[in-house]
This record gives structure tokens, sequence and C-alpha cells, in this order.
């Protein structure tokens, strides 16, 4: 503030009764008449008051278009404002009290200030700063030479008299008002000197360039001083605790709602005696959109304060008002809580409830309740369900407890619509409680006048008796409180003197909306209005205030509208526009929560259908909203880009916009809004090229996305862009790649540049400009990446479609509607998914099924879905997730066939009690029956049996697989019962039992269809006498299980590990089909057409196949011979060893009948040479227990005999003195290389052998009395360990002595010790070995379980004695507390250096420990499934492999810091993965199926930093001359006579044969063919 005190006017309003006082004392008449033309009365006001006319209702030219006529208007009025407002001031001063007579006089400015000062009453006068610039000689000023200029910084009107008043009026405020509410250290004052004709300019001044530059470091040091010190006073203040926020918001907002409430008895003595009661399940409050359920369920947390007073916890939230009430899992942190804190609970370890997951929250909730009800009432209050984000199937209310514990009561709220999905859910899960659902009734006549007259009074307002009536009359035609409250909101604009025909209220909620956007449109300009709106209603989720005010900062129509008379010095939207707007929209906006960040949205949905109708019905205005909302997002506008506009002049011009910019990362966290939304408003832009270009087509963008959003948000973007964009191949190669790796990405988001290098490969896709751009960014990431020498992933393109990765375990069972057009899995874990096979997207997840459900059908149509969990069989509505029903089974003794007509009936068989249930109700049908008394009572049933059913049968088997039992499935009784398949012989004279593992039924059920896993015949059988009509032989190699008939009756098939086999029903021909080399086991398969193939796989997705897609797309039916083998599965590599350079690796097959030794070339990635040995079909003549034996030799044992053979030469070198014994024949280099160890004849002793002339130079005896079983060595070969079925016998191989024998009880064992996984430390100080280990009492937490844990035992050689055991208790008491299937039991371990060793768990955890001390360095997490570890001494980095089905993965950890730099996610088996060298970048492995090693090649920006100076293996020397096959020669000069002088004194081993038992078998099973029951009985 400086020189100028402000513009000066009248009140708008003002009270009658003053108004009439100014009246009488206005001296002059023609300025009374003024007033009394301009103001009128309004008694609808409480009290009256005298109301200012618009200018536009008098001089309608101030809003012309025509400049002269708008001028004259505004010039004219200016004139009658300032005559009246002398006229008032005047009167003021004479009529009025002082303290109304300033109302007359001040300026904006000065009540502004005065608002401020007096609302900081009781705050420090620390937080007002006034920055006073004082111009010197501005008084010296010629008013009338520089009248122009000098406004600006002072008032300079045509009345000097009215000037000289304001001075006056500005000096008082400044003594009287400013110094008084500012602390003299918060006065900045700055003097400089007037520039004629210029005022302050500093551009021309220095003086005031200086002045300007301090002002605006003040400002700023002193304002950032003012912010952090406001900043730390809120952090320690336990206001600012974010639940605290969260209760308060809802608090306030209930007690908003409570204010205008009125009537609703009935509801709230509903509500009442609920609360009183006995109930345990939820109290449910529905109807339709605007009729008071939020309202009542605000009174309703009122009622039950009142109820259980300050001493119970009740917990209000109205969902989507907030950000944490928007999601479920935010929701459910805040409820717990507030519980918790509000019932003073605690525990000595705070739960990070953000780790936990949807599920997880709701047990917790209901172990929070359970626990804090035992001791204080609990009420939660939860509004409008159908509000919820849909994340974690929010809707679906499994996380809703069915059965609430004592003294805990809960009341929701929602729409009765079925697309909001909640409300049927309640029905379903609350059906037997219908006294528990309160549908809002109608308003009566005595509370729509209670509430009219209630809302009057809190607005201070009143209606004509006719005014009122009109409203009364239009509630009654729309009795809802919206309609009520909207035309409530338009009444009180009605003035007592408004004329009748403008005093119209709507007849309906839309044409209420309507009229109140337009009344915003006039207030606030047409322009502004719709477009501010229609950007918000475009957004779908709502926008910040910031974010709206950008979006409008770049709209030029907007700007165009706002500045039509001037040009602004900044190109913006008036801030104060958006807030008015805002601020007039009222409670009909409400803040509520979107990708975590605070956004305004319309409350109503009529609201949003309105605007809809009224802001987005012409398809070229919504695709300029998105446009501008893509923008936006994108940060087009943002770090000072201008954007190019037209002036009023129609030149084109640039201007910065001042808006945000938009970088993927804000900080540390991802830019969740950016990321939510640029696709989404690039495509509904239609704006391909910087959709493709910004987003789906960019890998930054992708990976930020699926890291923070999920991989299941971009296929989404991906699906709606290609209904927008059918044609474009980019977007259908690239989301296609998507959809075959989304279980990858699931795992890890880093994965995705491997995952489109390797899937797309198809020429028409990767050559396209954008892809090949997309694919170059894959190929220059600055992160690492593992590229394989061959594709190893499913290219697009292929029959496969999608692969969809939904399940966080194995999936257990799927079944698929007739039409193929909805699947169904479920996993162990109790969770079922549903999905659409056309679209490749799940549908619905239904939790908390209960575990061990392995048998899914489908019912009543295809519309009901029935599983087995533990112990139950429950029934799901498919379309919307609702449970229909549970029925209560007994464990491991039941099962259930589906039948009848219509597929309505399930039979159920509980041991021997049969029971037929209605599968739309639940409901038994009829009474039950008992199996025939004929039939043995030790027969049992299970649901891991076949069966099947139709309209009229229902037929399964026993759990012997023998008994076929059919059942009328329409007079519900058992009609039959047979063995089916008889045992038999197969060509080697031995038994097959006559077992039932493929079972499928004809549509018209008369015949079945059967077959055994064994010999895999497919036999026809008449379902009447089950006697076999027809058998068509099959393949020995198939596994008959799962059987499907087609649609069309001609075809059965079933999945068979790696292919899927199709039977021709007439000709009996065989077809092979998805027999895909990369693609994991099949589980299941389905198909309508015999083209659409839906299959379950063992890694855990569901995969859709087209076979059209095929190059040859015919199914081809053949003849296929017994021994026939479908799999495309090729021979595999046996062994693949590391020899003396990183450069070669020795491979190991067996092809026919040779065995083959191949030296593979890593710097070629070829075979230079293979040795081949013909053992003619005797297994006897094969080599077996090969070992690398140094020097470029290996061992390996050959009809007893070891042998050290040259692989440069492939001749044996030399054979060892002596026979090995019958089993256990390894050779272990010892003695730095000179000599090996081997076992003795019988195994009792050790032999050291000079590995140079195989002669025995050492016999290691330990005097046990069992045999060695296993021998392990340290890297040196100086120590030698052996286990014998009880002690661990240490050798040492230098001294040829027994060091020390360990027995159990000195490692505090009772059980025998093993070296199954066991080590040596380098310098053979160390032992280490698995055992189990008792975790002592005292380490165990509270609750939790005394188990052993298999463990690393540390024993010290030199000492004998057990130094530490490496056991991770701490994690133990971790995963005991909450599940009993994982444990962090050793399964592996590995020598890192000389003092770390590292070790895999059963929780698939990487552990590293430094085993001179026992302590745990770290935990390498990531792996979902069983870990290999890989050391390579020496090397930086660690590789782990993954390597079951659901993961297969390979992770590389750079040692210095255990990050995990860089992963791979394969489709083939592949083990043994290595670095070829420590100061290699390249890794090995094998692939089942495939001879060729696999290797894999690290590159990146960051590789230096990972692995200092590379050896490339190219480099190294080349050490093999033999080229090509090459026979291997076994034989050897002393072949014959080494044994000659054989120290092995060891008594040859001897076998102790069992009892034959096959005998037995045969003769049991021959009795069991002969019983009676199985013969057919009618």
């Amino acid at each position: 503030m400086s020189h100028k005190y402000g513009y000066r006017d009248f009140p708008r309003s003002i009270p009658a009764e003053e108004f009439d006082k100014l009246i009488a004392g206005v001296k002059d008449d023609e300025a009374k008449d003024m007033l009394l033309r301009w103001f009128q009365r309004d008694d609808n006001s409480d009290p009256p008051v005298y109301v200012l006319q618009p200018i536009s209702s008098q001089l309608p030219d101030t809003k012309s278009e025509v400049a002269e006529l708008r001028a004259d208007a505004w010039k004219y009025w200016m004139t009658q404002n300032s005559r009246m407002h002398s006229a008032l001031a005047e009167s003021a001063s004479e009529t009025l009290e002082p303290s109304r007579h300033n109302a007359y006089l001040q300026s904006v400015s000065e009540a502004e200030v005065g608002k401020v000062a007096e609302g900081l009453t009781n705050i420090s006068k620390d937080r007002l700063v006034w920055f006073h610039r004082v111009i010197t000689d501005i008084d010296q000023v010629d008013v009338d030479k520089e009248r122009d200029i000098l406004r600006r910084y002072k008032d300079t009107t045509s009345d000097p008299l009215k000037d000289e008043e304001s001075q006056k009026l500005l000096h008082s405020l400044e003594e009287n008002t400013l110094k008084q509410s500012i602390a003299s250290s918060n006065i900045y004052q700055y003097e400089v000197q007037w520039q004629p004709k210029e005022g302050i300019n500093p551009d021309t001044n220095s003086d005031h360039r200086k002045y300007l530059t301090k002002l605006c470091q003040d400002a700023e040091q002193r304002l950032v001083s003012l912010c952090e010190k406001a900043f730390n006073h809120r952090q320690k203040n336990a206001t600012r605790d974010p639940l605290f926020q969260e209760t308060l918001q809802h608090i306030n907002f209930c007690r908003t709602k409570c204010q205008s409430f009125y009537g609703r008895a009935g509801s709230l003595k509903l509500i009442e005696d609920y609360l009183k009661g006995s109930s345990t399940a939820p109290f449910i409050i529905h109807g339709p959109s605007g009729c008071g359920k939020t309202s009542l369920v605000a009174m309703a947390a009122r009622k039950a304060y009142e109820i259980i007073g300050k001493t119970g916890i009740t917990v209000l939230r109205f969902i989507g008002t907030t950000p944490d009430s928007t999601t479920l899992t935010s929701l459910l942190i805040s409820v717990i809580g507030q519980v918790l804190k509000a019932g003073n609970f605690s525990s000595n370890k705070t739960i990070n409830l953000s780790s936990f997951n949807a599920k997880q929250l709701a047990l917790q909730l209901l172990v929070v309740l359970n626990r804090v009800a035992k001791v204080t009432p609990v009420v939660i209050l939860l509004d409008s369900l159908d509000q919820f984000d849909p994340s974690h199937d929010a809707r679906h209310l499994t996380w809703l407890p069915t059965k609430l514990p004592a003294n805990v009561k809960v009341i929701v709220s929602t729409l009765p619509d079925a697309q909001y999905e909640a409300f049927p859910y309640l029905q379903v899960k609350f059906k037997d409680v219908p006294e528990n659902f309160l549908e809002v009734p109608e308003l009566d006549d005595n509370d729509i006048t209670g509430i009219l007259d209630q809302w009057l009074a809190a607005a201070g307002r009143k209606l004509t008796q006719a005014q009122r009536f009109s409203v009364l009359d239009a509630f009654h035609k729309c009795p809802l409180p919206l309609f009520l409250r909207l035309s409530f909101d338009e009444a009180c604009k009605w003035k007592s003197y408004t004329r009748p025909e403008m005093a119209v209220l709507q007849a309906t909620i839309r044409d209420c909306i309507n009229r109140l956007l337009s009344e915003m449109e006039k207030s606030h300009g047409q322009v502004f209005v719709s477009r501010a709106l229609g950007y918000l209603t475009a957004s779908e989720s709502g926008l910040s205030e910031a974010e709206l005010e950008d979006i409008l900062s770049c709209d030029d129509r907007v700007l165009g509208d706002v500045y039509r008379f001037w040009t602004p010095p900044v190109r913006r939207l008036p801030p104060l526009l958006l807030v008015r707007m805002k601020r007039d929209l009222g409670d009909y906006v409400v803040n509520r929560g979107a990708d975590g960040k605070q956004v305004f949205f319309w409350y109503h949905r009529q609201f949003i259908e309105a605007s809809r109708a009224r802001y987005c019905s012409d398809e070229d205005t919504v695709r300029e909203y998105h446009d501008g909302l893509a923008h936006f997002f994108a940060g087009t506008w943002g770090d000072g880009n201008p954007k190019p506009f037209l002036d009023n002049q129609g030149r084109e011009q640039k201007a910065d916009r001042l808006v945000a910019s938009q970088p993927l990362v804000l900080g540390e966290e991802f830019n969740i809004r950016k990321l939510g939304n640029q696709a989404l408003h690039r495509n509904r832009s239609l704006n391909l090229i910087l959709l493709k270009s910004e987003c789906l087509l960019n890998l930054d963008f992708l990976q930020a996305k699926i890291k923070s959003l999920g991989v299941r948000s971009v296929l989404d973007d991906f699906r709606e862009a290609r209904l927008v964009f059918p044609n474009d191949l980019a977007l259908e190669g690239v989301g296609e790649a998507l959809q075959l790796s989304q279980n990858a990405l699931a795992y890890d988001a880093r994965l995705l540049p491997s995952q489109l290098l390797g899937r797309i490969r198809a020429g028409r896709i990767r050559n396209l400009p954008e892809v090949s751009v997309l694919l170059a960014q894959c190929e220059n990431t600055a992160q690492l990446c593992l590229v394989p020498d061959r594709p190893l992933l499913e290219p697009t393109g292929g029959i496969l479609v999608h692969s969809i990765a939904e399940h966080s375990d194995s999936i257990s069972a799927m079944v698929v509607n007739r039409e193929a057009t909805i699947a169904v899995t479920c996993e162990d874990l109790g969770i079922i998914k549903t999905y659409d096979v056309q679209a490749g997207k799940v549908l619905k997840t239904i939790s908390g099924i209960g575990k061990g459900a392995d048998r899914l059908r489908l019912a009543n149509g295809d519309s009901t879905i029935i599983a087995n969990p533990t112990g139950k069989l429950v029934a799901y509505d498919i379309m919307t997730g609702a449970k229909k029903w549970n029925l209560d089974l007994p464990k491991n003794v039941s099962q259930f066939v589906v039948g009848g007509p219509n597929f309505s009936t399930v039979l159920v068989i509980r041991s021997r009690t049969l029971t037929f249930v209605n599968a739309e109700t639940g409901d038994q049908i009829g009474e039950n029956s008992e199996l025939p008394d004929t039939i043995p009572k030790g027969i049992k049933f299970n649901a891991t049996m076949p069966d099947v059913g139709n309209e009229k049968y229902m037929v399964t088997v026993e759990s012997d697989q023998k008994g076929v039992f059919v059942f009328d499935a329409v007079d519900h009784k058992l009609s039959h019962y047979k063995r089916a398949l008889k045992s038999y012989k197969d060509e080697k004279n031995e038994k097959v039992d006559g077992t039932v593992e493929g079972l499928a039924i004809s549509h018209d059920g008369n015949t079945l269809y059967m077959a055994n896993y064994m010999d895999n015949d497919l036999h026809l059988v008449d379902t009447a006498t089950l006697d076999i009509i027809k058998s068509y032989p099959g393949c020995k190699a198939d596994y008959s299980d799962k059987f499907h008939l087609s649609n069309d009756g001609c075809y059965i098939y079933f999945s068979n590990s790696n292919f899927v086999r199709v039977w021709e029903l007439s000709t009996g021909k065989k077809a092979t089909i998805l027999n895909e080399p990369n693609v994991l086991n099949i589980e299941d398969v389905y198909t309508a057409d015999m083209n659409i193939f839906v299959t379950s796989n063992s890694d855990r997705t569901l995969k859709i196949w087209d076979l059209s897609r095929a190059d040859n797309p015919t199914i081809e039916f053949k003849d296929l011979s017994k021994d026939h083998r479908s799999s495309q599965k090729q021979l595999s590599l046996q062994d693949l060893m590391a020899l003396d350079s990183p450069r070669y690796f020795l491979t190991v097959r067996t092809q026919g009948e040779e065995q083959i030794l191949a030296i593979f070339d890593t710097s070629t990635l070829k075979y230079i040479c293979q040795g081949r040995w013909n053992f003619k079909k005797n297994s006897d003549n094969k080599m077996s227990y090969i070992r690398y034996a140094g020097d470029w030799k290996i061992s390996f044992e050959m009809n007893r005999r070891c042998r050290v053979l040259d692989l440069r030469t492939m001749k044996v070198t030399s054979v060892v003195q002596g026979q090995a014994p019958q089993y256990s024949s390894e050779c272990f280099v010892v003695n730095n290389g000179k000599e090996l160890a081997t076992l003795s004849r019988g195994r009792m002793n050790v032999k050291l052998v000079d590995k140079s002339s195989g002669k025995i130079v050492s016999i290691l005896k330990g005097g046990q009395k069992n045999r060695i079983d296993t021998l392990v060595t340290n890297k040196t070969g100086t120590k030698l360990v052996a286990d014998c079925e009880g002690p661990l016998l240490v050798f040492d191989i230098i001294n040829r002595c027994l060091e020390v024998e360990i027995t159990p009880g000195m490692v505090n064992q009772k059980d025998d010790l093993y070296l199954s996984d066991a080590a040596i430390s380098p310098d053979g100080v160390y032992l280490f070995f698995t055992a189990e280990y008792n975790i002592p009492k005292e380490k165990l937490e509270k609750g939790v379980k005394n188990k052993s844990v298999t463990s690393i035992f540390v024993f010290s050689i030199s000492e004998k004695k057990l130094v530490h055991v490496l056991c991770d208790v701490e994690d133990f008491n971790k995963l005991s507390l909450v599940t009993t299937d994982q444990t962090v039991c050793v399964d592996g371990l590995e020598l890192l250096d000389e003092t770390r060793i590292v070790s895999t768990h059963d929780d698939f955890i990487v552990r590293v420990w430094d085993f001179l001390n026992g302590s745990l360095l770290q935990r390498l997490k990531g792996h979902i499934s069983y870990v290999r570890a890989s050391v390579c001494p020496g090397s930086s980095l660690l590789v782990t492999n993954g390597n079951w089905d659901e993961e297969y993965t390979i992770r590389l950890w750079n040692i210095p810091t255990w990050e995990c730099v860089a992963l791979y996610r394969y489709e083939s088996d592949i083990t043994e993965i290595q670095f070829m060298g420590p100061k290699s970048t390249s890794l090995i492995g094998r692939v089942k199926s495939n001879i060729q090693p696999i290797t894999f090649k690290l590159k990146g920006e960051g590789l230096k930093e990972v692995v200092a100076n590379p050896v490339q293996e190219s480099s190294l020397p080349s050490v093999f001359e033999l080229k090509g096959n090459v026979p291997i020669d076994i034989s050897h000069p002393s072949d014959d006579t080494i044994d000659d002088d054989n120290p092995d004194s060891d008594p040859e081993e001897v076998d102790e044969d069992d009892d034959d038992d096959d005998e037995i078998e045969d003769t049991e099973e021959e009795i069991s063919d002969d019983e009676a029951w199985l013969k057919e009985k009618d």
C-alpha cells in the first residue's frame, strides 16, 4: 500500500430500516429520486433490505457490443453512482452511528484490510506484513499535466474535495489500523522519487530498479520465512495428523447435512431400533439419487452418538468426498486407524497398514473390531458405497463383514441401480435379514413444509404466499429432496417484488439444474462457465482448482471472451473467476480424491448427466475439451513454452501461460495425474500421432504407468485406443505384445524393454516408423537389460492372442461358458476371477470364497458359478459376482456334479449320502438318499475324480476310479453303476488298472467317452448299460484327463501338458494343436467353435488362442501310432560345465544310442567339437557321474570303472584303480588339482587317486558303521567331508587323516546329519550344512509356536565346534503370525567369498550372511518361486533364477550395493544360469528341449559401473584344435592291468532285496476285479 486509498462505493444491499433513515437525510432531491429508482425493497429478506438493481436493468447498453454505446452507458452510470454515493455518505454522517457511517465512506481496499485485521485478532501480529512505498515528491506532481499517469498511484478524480477526503481516510487507515495491527518489524518502507510522465519505471530509472529489486527480495525472504514458520507450527500441531484431518472433514460434512435436515421420523426410528437391537448384520439404506440418503446417514451418525455416548466410537465416512475415502484400501486404513486411536488401543509394534492389500485390511478390520468392541461399542457409517473407486473390487463388498462382532453396528447407503454394483451384492449377501434394508421413502407433506421453513429460517429468507405455494406445488410433482434443494436455492433468489411470471420453478431435477447452469452463465459469462464446466465434466473424475485454472488459461476462446475489451500484461485466467464460480455452485460440487490428489467434481449424478447433455453433446466441442485436457497433462505449454494466439486485432502472438509442467516423476513419486489422464484424453481428442508418440508408443511413459498404476491400466489404454483407431497396425502390434507380456510386467515393469524386443519380431509391425522408434528406445534404455541370443518369448502375430496374468497363485480350476465368451478361474487362496474372452480382460474378482477350491462348474444356463473350497460348496452370480448360496460339506469325502434341465441341479455326494440341490437357490430338492447296501462301506467319493453332467444324466466315478455311477438328473436318483473299463496286460505283460481319468458325455446323454491315462484308448460307452460300444487306440505318451466335448458333438479334446489332443469321434483319428515350444504346461482347455481356445497354464495365466491366425488354420486329423509323441519338445542338454577358460563350456547330451560331449565356444555361439560315444543300447556302457576334473579333463564312470578323459583329444588318459561302487561313483578334484577323491568299492572309505596315473595313493578311513553317501570338498581340495547316515566325517587331504567326526550331538541334533546342501570355506576352516534348528523360546514372539526350521549350521573344523546357526528369526516370527504356507527354511546355499554365504529359502527370499559373525547382511526380495543362486568367484554380480513355472526369471544383483540391476523373464525352462567368467558380461545356461546352450548379453549405459574392465570371451586364446564330430576313445593301455596291486580292500556292497510286492498287488487287484458290487446294478 502506498498513496492510493482506492475505489469507494456504497453497499449493494442496505437494511430497510437504515435505508429509510438515509433517504430521510438526503438533501439532494434528484439524488433521492435516483436512490429510490435504483433501490427496491425486498421483504423476502429477514429482516427486509433495499437492494440495488442490476445496472443493465436500467442501462442495457452497458452490455452492448458497440463500444461507443457501451462507453456512454458506463459514463452515465458512473455519474449517477458518484452522486448517489455522495448523498448516502453525507446522510450517513448525520443519521447513522459512527460504526455504520464508515461503511458508506471506506474504500474497497480498507474494507479488505479491515476484514483481514479483524480475522487475525487472536493471532500474532507477526503474520501481517506491510510493504509501504513512499514517493517523496508525489504531492508536488502537477495533476493537470500528469493526471493519466498519476491516477495509477494516487486518488485523482474530478472532485478535489473527494480526493482530499480519500487521503485523510488513507492516513487514518495507516495510523489507526495498519500500524496498530502489524508488528513494526513487518513494516517495510521504501522511499523513491517520482519520474516525470512515467511515475515508477525500472527500465529508465536505476533507483526505481533498485527499489523493486529490494522489494522483491524482502517480500520473498519474509514470506518464505512466514511460510516455514507456519508449516513448522502445523507439523507440531496435533490437528495436522492426517487421520485427525480426515475424520474432521467428514464430521464437518455431517454437521452441514444435519443442519438442513428435517423430518424422516419413521426412518430415524428404524435406525434407532437397529442401533439398540441385537442384529449382527449391517443396516442398508438405499434409494435413488437425490432421495436424501446422505442426510439420513448424517442424522444416523448423530443418533448413534446420542445412543452410545462419548465412551463409544462413531466412525463416519462419506465415500468419495475426500481422497482417503475414495479407494477401498485408503478408507479401510483410516477406519481401522480411527477405531484403534479412539479406543486407546496400541501395540508394542505399530502395524504398517499401508503395506497391507485389500484382503489383509478387511481381515485386520475384523480383528480390530473384535478386540475394541469387547471394551466399548463401535458404530461405523459409510455413505455412498456406489461412489467407491472400482479398484480392489470395492463395490463387490467382500471386505464388509457378513456377521459383525457383538457391540458393533455398521450402517451403509448406496444407490439401488445394478450398474453401480454395490446393491445387488448387498441383496445377496444379506438376503436373510430383509428387515435391515431401508428404502428411503418419499417425504410427506408435513416434512416438506417443515424442511422448507427450516431452510428459509437458516437462510434468512421468506417467501410470499404465492411463491411458497409454487415451491410446495412443484415439490409434490417431484418428491425428491434434491429437487426441493434446487427449487429452494432458486426461490431464495426471488425478491418480494419479483414478478409472478419470473418466479417460476422447473418441473424436474434436470430442468432445475439447467436453470441453475443458465444463471451461472449469465452471472459469470456463458463462454467461461460452459468451457470450465465442460472441461470438468469431460475429465470424468474431477480436476483440482489449479488444474482447471491452468487448462482455462490455455483456452484462447475463454481468454478471448474474458479479455474482450483489454489486453492483460499476463495472458492467464484471473483466478478469482474460478473461485467465484465454484463458490456459487456451492454444495453441488464436492472435493474428492482422484489419483491420490484432491480434486473437485459434481456431487450428484444428476449434475454429471445434465452437464454432459448441456456441455458435452457436440462431438467437436468434446474433442476440444479432451484436447485441452491432453495438452495440460502432457505439459505442452509448461516450462515457459509460449502458446500462440490471435489478439483482439487478429494479429498472431505468443504468450507464456505460466502453467504447471508435467514430468513423469514429481520428486520421488510418479505423476499419477499425468499417467492416469494423458493417454485417455489424447485418445478421446482423436490425436493419434501424439497418442502414440507421447503415450502408448513411448517407453518412458509406458514403464512409468506400469510401475505406478499396473499393467492393466496400460492394457485398458490400448483397448480404448483400438476401439477408436481399429486399423492402426502399430497399436495392434504393441498392444498385443503387452497382452502377451502382462504376466511378466505384473511381476516387474523393468521387464518392458526386453519383453517388447522379444515379442515384436514380425516385420510388418517392427518396421513401422513409430514402432521402430519405440524399439530403439528399448535397446538404448538407461537401465541394464539382458539380451538373449535367440527368441525366448511367444511373438505377436501368432495364434496366441492374450496371456492374462491376474492370479497370485496357481490356477486350480477353470471353466468357460458354452459360447466361450466368459471364462472363470480360481486359485487355491480363495479367489475366483471372470474374464471377457474376446477383450482378454478381467471382468470380476470374487475374493474370500475359501481356500482349497479345485473344481469349478457352471449352472443355470451358465449364469451361476459353483466352486468347492475346503469344507463347502459355494455359488456366485457370473455377471455380478454376488454370492448366491453356501453349502457345508465334509472334508475330502465329497463330490458334486452339475446337470439336469438347463443345468439347474447339483448332486452332492457326502460319503454315502446323496443330496440334490437347486443350483439357483441352494435349497435341497426332496429328501436325502443313501447308496445301496450292495456297495461296500469303504467306497468313497472326492472332488478330484472325473465327473460330467447333461440335461438327462449326472455321471461320476468313485475314488478308486473303477466304478462308474450314473444318476438320473430329472428324477434325482441313482440310476445304475458298473465298472466300465477292465484291467488288462500291456505289451510287457504288466497289468494296467482299468481306471477312468478322461470322462465326457454326448449332448443327448446316450454316450459316455472314457479313457485310461495309461493306454489312452478312447472308449465310447453306452450310458444306459455302461458297455463299451467302440474303442479307438490312443497314444501311450498322452495323458487323458479333463475331457471336453465340442459344442457340435464331433470332437473330444483335452489338455496334454504341452499341447492339446483332439479326437475326431467319427473316425478315431487324432490331431495335435497348441503345440507351442515356448508355452508352459496347459492345465485345462475349452473352446466353443474349435477355433478360439481358452487355456489355463502352469504359469498362472489364462491364455486365449486363435487358430485362424496360424499359417495352416486347418486342424489336421491323422492315424497316430501307439508310440507317437506329439510334443515339439526336442532333445535337451543333460549337463553344462564351465571349463578353465570362460570362452568354452562343456555340454552333455544323449541322442539316440550316442552320448555326446560337445565343446561350446561362447565367442561364436557354436559347437566347435563334439565327442561321440555309441553305447549301443547298453546302459552299462554309458558314461555317468561326469564331472569336470580341471586341466581340460573330465572324470566319469562306466561299467563300474572311473576314467579321466582329455577333452582336447577326446581320449581317456587314465583309469582309476579298482572298481567303483554300485552307487555314487563321482570323482572330486582334491589336493590342488593333482588328485581325485572317490568312494571305495563298498562305500566305507574314500580313495585318493593320482589324476595322471589313476593309481590309488591313499585310503581314508573314518571307522564309521554306515556306508558313505555324499562327498563335499572345498575349492582347493584340502578338506573333504562325507556323510554316512549319522555323523559327518571331515578328512584332511593333505595329511591323509580323519580330522574330526561331527556327531549329531555336537551340533544339538538328534537325527542323522546329511550333506544335501553343504559347502566348505576356501581355507578349509568352516563347514556349512543344513539341518533342523529349534529356535530358542526367548527369540520367539508371543503367539508364535516353536517348530524346527531348516537352517545353515556353521561348524568350525579347526575348533571342532558349532559356531553359528544362520536362521532369519525375525522373518520367521513375522511369517508365523500371518501364514503357515511359507517358512524361512533353507533350500540351497552358495559360498560368495571368504566371509559371506548366500542362501535361498522357502519364502523365495535370497539372504546374504556374514558367516564369521553369524549376522544377516541382506534380504534380496523379488522372486515369487523356488530360487537358485549362482556365484561366479570374483564377479561383482550374483545371479539368481526363479525357475518354477509361475516365475521363470533371472535377476542380477550388484554385490557392492545389493541392488537388482537387471532381470529377464522367459517362457522356457532355463536352468544352470551362470556368468561365463568373473569379468564377463555374458551369461550361459541350459534350455529345456534344446541342445544349444542359451546365452545372454548384459547391456546398458551403466554396464561399466557394475562390471569393471569387462573381458570379452572372443579375446581369450583358442585351446581346441579338434573340430567337428570326433569319436570318443575310452580305451587305455593299462585298462586290464591296473588292478594288480589294488589297495582297496573294502568289501563289495551287496543289495538287500525287498520283498516282491508286485505279485501281491496283482493278486489284490484281481480280487478287486471280481467284486460283485462292480457288476452292473440298476
